[in-house]
């Protein structure tokens, strides 16, 4: 049987207890901010560690230290109590709503139902409740089938349903149960967005974390962003099949709690100074400290080395303390001590007398032997390791005429290069990487300039039909790429990454069927942008698409891709927005 809640006079009243976490979906992608969490994350199993060597110097002669950190918080979990809220207004009518309910079982299968449960409720003018909190996968997805489009759309009382949901079940939640609530909008709030956001600040104001989506192009995206805890708490999805992939990717992440960064503070003795420009990677000279600062946890840990000139004679320690602070993408962060070592510093050794000479019997002449040769030991390492530096891409975007042609599956074939470009901005490595999208028809957009919002991006892959015109200019789609990466005016509006450095890579992934008015202004343009190092990737779209166009975008044929745009750019990104290696 199914509640509707009408008006706020029907709320349950506000019993705080428990931390809580809401999250509003508007489909668009996440990174970690602080959330309500139940204790430390003390889970994680770490290692600091201390070398100096030599042990023993003499006086005058450096020491070199070398600090190393391994953390792994892979285990850091916690339960959750989940309210899932669905835009149900008629914008979400037509497949929309057969995708909004595959989502659910996705969603449950992102978590570990043992440990959490999760609560259903729809809304359009008023909010129905098809399922309280529950652990019963197969009854929340039975619950699923009531979905139904209806006419209106009225966030606030979808907000006021999400709270009320959460409260009802925190006398029976767990101690470290965090309370998360999930509104998936797809259409505009009809009435005041101040009000939205007044009962949004309600909801943080009970200690639950807002997250939200954006279900394609029809959500105001800057208002949930505006009521988000944070911006790194709204998610954006523009292709409706994408949706399941989507809150199974959330469901999977609320519950961990992930290392994200770290700063590593070692203070020096005063009669041992630092020799400059021996500390690798560089610290940061702070009164008397070096400090190193990881705005993005290394996988494998961090090892630091650097040198100290001793100034004085005796056994002394080569820090007068240091300390690993680990931070969390929620909670309190976490610090470790850096063990101390000793070092002896003596004496240089006095000069003593040259030994007085004596004849010595020379040895008896004998046949020179023919030289042999010698083998050295020799190590090569030619393993392919991921990348790991930030890097800019461009998506160029065809959205001439000819896209809007049926490809196999009977889809436009922008539809398919929307969900291919939809699950490369998924892989990259935000906010290390960044991203921009072009279009292009019979003229050039740049439509989104380089950020590392992976909400906004998907934001402006779900509206992107709206940019289909007459004509193919690939040439000013390159234009448009260009200015992206280089040009000051079209550059990253926020503070650059720890990243960032002139020799930054940057690629572009043409996405098109090769089609040009223009096709020797566009190969001219492609080589243009090769020689200022920028990879140009091309995938082919079309029955068949200009393959010689392409390749010479590209100039090489291992970054031309044919085929079904999805698998296509799955190889891309693969290679480059995961970490794959190149020539």
């Amino acid at each position: 049987m199914r509640t509707v809640l009408l008006d706020a006079a029907r709320r349950t009243s506000a019993v705080a207890v428990l931390p809580a976490i809401a999250v509003v979906v508007a489909l668009a992608s996440a990174t970690g901010v602080a959330v309500p969490v139940a204790g430390s994350p003390s889970a994680c199993q770490v290692e600091v560690g201390r070398a100096a060597s030599p042990a023993t110097a003499v006086l005058g002669q450096t020491i070199r230290v070398t600090i190393t950190v391994r953390a792994d918080c892979a285990s850091l979990t916690q339960p959750l109590d989940v309210a899932l809220g669905y835009d149900t207004s008629l914008a979400m009518g037509g497949s929309r709503i057969g995708d909004m309910k595959r989502s659910v079982p996705a969603f449950a299968d992102g978590l570990d139902m043992s440990r959490s449960r999760v609560a259903l409720l729809s809304y359009h003018r008023n909010v129905e409740f098809h399922a309280e909190l529950t652990n019963d996968r197969a009854a929340l997805v039975a619950a699923a089938e009531g979905l139904f489009p209806r006419p209106g759309s009225n966030m606030i009382m979808a907000l006021r349903g999400l709270r009320a949901a959460l409260q009802r079940g925190r006398d029976t939640a767990l101690p470290e149960t965090a309370q998360v609530a999930v509104l998936l909008v797809g259409s505009p709030h009809e009435g005041d967005a101040a009000d939205v956001e007044a009962e949004a600040q309600r909801l943080k104001d009970d200690g639950i974390l807002l997250v939200t989506v954006a279900l394609g192009g029809g959500a105001d995206l800057a208002l949930l962003e505006r009521i988000a805890s944070s911006p790194e708490h709204v998610h954006a999805e523009g292709t409706s099949a994408l949706y399941p992939d989507l809150l199974g990717h959330i469901a999977g992440t609320l519950g961990v709690i992930r290392l994200i960064g770290a700063e590593v503070r070692d203070r020096l003795p005063p009669d041992m100074p630092l020799v400059w420009g021996s500390d690798v990677p560089p610290g940061r000279p702070v009164n008397d400290a070096l400090v190193w600062r990881y705005a993005v946890w290394p996988p494998g840990g961090a090892a630091i080395t650097f040198e100290l000139l001793p100034e004085s004679l005796g056994r002394q320690p080569v820090s007068r303390g240091g300390v690993v602070e680990l931070r969390f993408d929620r909670g309190p962060s976490e610090t470790h001590p850096i063990p101390d070592q000793l070092v002896d510093i003596v004496p240089v050794p006095s000069a003593t007398a040259p030994p007085t000479a004596t004849a010595t019997v020379g040895p008896s002449p004998t046949a020179t032997q023919a030289p042999r040769p010698v083998y050295l030991p020799a190590a090569f390492d030619r393993a392919c390791s991921p990348r790991r530096k930030g890097e800019d891409f461009v998506l160029v975007m065809d959205t001439s005429s000819s896209m809007l042609s049926r490809g196999p599956s009977g889809e436009p074939r922008l539809t398919a290069a929307v969900l291919a470009a939809s699950r490369f901005v998924d892989a990259l490595v935000l906010p290390v990487d960044r991203a921009a999208i072009v279009t292009f028809g019979g003229e050039a957009r740049l439509v989104q300039r380089l950020t590392a919002n992976r909400a906004a991006l998907q934001f402006v892959l779900g509206g992107l039909f709206q940019f289909h015109g007459v004509g193919s200019r690939l040439d000013l789609g390159l234009a448009a790429a260009e200015d992206a990466l280089f040009d000051p005016a079209h550059g990253y509006p926020g503070p650059q990454p720890q990243t960032d450095d002139p020799q930054r890579p940057r690629t572009v992934v043409v996405i098109s069927d090769g089609i040009s008015a223009e096709r020797e202004a566009a190969l001219a343009l492609a080589a243009a942008l090769r020689l200022r190092s920028v990879a140009v990737w091309a995938v082919g779209i079309g029955d068949p698409p200009d393959e010689a166009v392409l390749r010479g975008l590209a100039g090489d044929p291992a970054r031309y891709a044919r085929g079904e745009p999805e698998e296509a750019l799955q190889a891309v990104f693969e290679l480059i927005a995961r970490g794959g290696c190149r020539e």
